[in-house]
């Protein structure tokens, strides 16, 4: 014999995701847009601390301007979704 019960489960979702920058959402039409959950880390004798991973997001905006000030162009790669 089959014994069944109802349970409840609470399922967490992200709702927002905010650009440590400037604070503005990442919310594009379909998706999340920008630089999401990124990670730095400084090593030994680092300016960032020794050994001190840092989490964070970036805007489309505040990404660009980022990129902007860069001595060396980032690398574009345009991919082509079929």
């Amino acid at each position: 014999m089959i014994i069944i019960k109802q349970i409840t489960k609470v399922i967490e979702e992200v709702d927002d995701i905010l650009c440590n920058k400037c604070g503005k959402s990442l919310k594009g039409e379909c998706d999340f847009e920008g630089l999401i959950e990124a990670e730095a880390v400084g090593g030994y004798g680092s300016i960032l601390g020794d050994m001190c991973k840092y989490k964070f997001s970036l805007c489309e905006n505040c990404l660009k301007e980022l990129f902007e000030n860069f001595k060396y162009s980032a690398l574009v790669i345009e991919e082509s979704y079929v």
